[in-house]
């Protein structure tokens, strides 16, 4: 995972945004899907966070419905070759991954949460090129929060979360 420390230039406030913090959706039957998270500010933890990232399910669909019709955008076929896999299975192992998040998530109710607090009030950090952004306005009081260091860890626990979002528990990475 990456850790990317930040510091507001106004109130001297420090925050880490984390990306690739491990955690999975454990469901009743056992099985287990990693979740896909996004950095947000939570306004209820006051600070940056990871909330989950799970697509619509109207997007997951479509782009079910564009796979089984050979439709992959330039980033996806850039991957496959990258990776050297053929076009045909690349989307075979996408729609097999998209079709079980579906069937997974498809009776799910509630919207995305923060995974430390389980709160619905945050706003999405927005990634500049596909990384994290130098500086983000700080939502507390007006100021900038700006990059510092960053740098690349190993988690020492991961996190587990019921279908709808909700934290079971921390267990460890072992």
């Amino acid at each position: 995972m990456y850790i990317f420390h930040y510091c507001c230039d106004r109130c001297g406030i420090e925050a880490d945004a984390i990306q690739g913090r491990p955690g999975y959706y454990e469901f009743p039957d056992g099985d287990r899907i990693p979740v896909l998270t996004r950095t947000v500010w939570c306004r209820r933890c006051a600070t940056l966070t990871v909330a989950e990232g799970l697509a619509p399910m109207e997007v997951l669909r479509e782009e079910l419905s564009r796979c089984r019709a050979g439709l992959l955008d330039d980033q996806h076929r850039e991957f496959a070759e990258a990776v050297n896999e053929s076009l045909d299975s690349y989307i075979a192992s996408r729609m097999k991954a998209i079709a079980l998040v579906v069937e997974r998530f498809q009776h799910r109710k509630s919207p995305n949460r923060c995974i430390e607090c389980g709160s619905t009030d945050y706003d999405y950090v927005e990634l500049e090129d596909d990384r994290m952004p130098d500086a983000i306005t700080h939502p507390n009081c007006g100021g900038v929060l700006r990059l510092g260091d960053h740098c690349l860890a190993s988690p020492a626990t991961f996190f587990l979360l019921d279908p709808e979002g909700n934290r079971i528990h921390m267990g460890n990475a072992t």
